[in-house]
């Protein structure tokens, strides 16, 4: 009361009523578009707007993608939250107004095969892992690699890279860049093969009609079949297994053995080593091969022996 004395020539009797109102204050909370990588989650950098707010109160609107998966400029955001106002943001009306103008764009990744070294198994098989690089949230790799070759090689073998992340989107949530290394090595697979025993009766050559033992696993059609051979024709002799790879190639090569021939004189009685004329004589001495009774007659045994 101003009455000129500060209002003390009064005394008061106050009375409060329960019928006023405070209207919310009405707020547009719009969703800002926002661009980002790939990472597994629908977070958002970006703020919402919303207006202006009462005096003290604090905005902490958030926002969102409503999926996490790779999208360009046409992924929604959807705005969140209340006005920090003491009143649990009561003393606001929300609308929330979502864009559809955000991108994720894919995780580039670098997938590089790892070295390898293993035996020859026939295949192009590699138990190594590529490596990648870090992952969305969530996502597990599975990528693969193998030999470009199967066959054998030390330390210089490519080994190639493959596949893509298990990320619920079929892996499109990523871009590849695949890179081979040239470090791999197949070492040989070791075989042995053994000669079984086997008789046969003396025929002049070093043959012998049983099949050796292979040892091992082959992973490969035998392109001839393993044989075997005694190392010298003659009685008493021992086996040598020989194996051929498909192409042809021997394992162990034969050994060859020279035939040296025997010629029996047939007439006088004497024995005399070397090769007979091209007309069965046998020379005489200081080259007379008239001599009665010189004449050879040649009688041939097995594998090209003569007597």
């Amino acid at each position: 009361m101003s009455d000129g004395n500060g209002g003390a020539n009064y005394s008061y009797t106050y009375t409060p009523v329960a019928t006023g109102t405070i209207n919310k204050l009405a707020l547009t909370v719009t969703a800002a578009t926002d661009t980002k990588t790939y990472d597994g989650t629908t977070s958002s950098a970006a703020t919402p707007t919303s207006g202006a707010l009462g005096a003290g109160d604090t905005a902490t609107f958030t926002q969102a993608f409503t999926t996490r998966d790779f999208g360009i400029g046409n992924k929604t955001l959807t705005p969140a939250g209340v006005v920090s106002d003491g009143n649990g943001g009561a003393n606001y009306s929300y609308t929330y107004t979502p864009v559809a103008t955000g991108t994720i764009n894919k995780l580039a990744l670098t997938v590089t095969a790892a070295t390898d070294t293993k035996t020859y198994d026939g295949t192009t098989s590699s138990a190594a892992t590529p490596t990648s690089g870090a992952l969305g949230a969530g996502d597990t790799a599975t990528f693969t690699q193998a030999f470009t070759t199967r066959d054998f090689g030390i330390g210089n073998k490519t080994l190639t890279p493959a596949g893509v992340v298990s990320d619920g989107n079929g892996g499109a949530n990523y871009s590849y860049t695949y890179t081979p290394v040239a470090t791999g090595t197949i070492n040989k697979l070791a075989l042995t093969v053994t000669a079984a025993t086997d008789t046969k009766t003396y025929d002049g050559t070093t043959s012998s009609s049983v099949v050796p033992v292979v040892s091992g696993t082959l992973y490969d059609p035998v392109g001839t079949a393993s044989t075997q051979s005694y190392d010298n024709k003659n009685v008493g002799a021992t086996h040598r297994a020989e194996r051929e790879r498909p192409g042809g190639e021997r394992r162990q090569r034969r050994a060859r053995t020279t035939r040296s021939a025997t010629w029996r004189e047939r007439g006088d009685g004497r024995d005399h080593g070397g090769a007979a004329d091209g007309d069965g004589r046998q020379p005489g001495p200081a080259g007379d091969d008239t001599k009665p009774g010189v004449h050879r007659d040649l009688q041939r045994i097995p594998g090209g022996d003569s007597a």
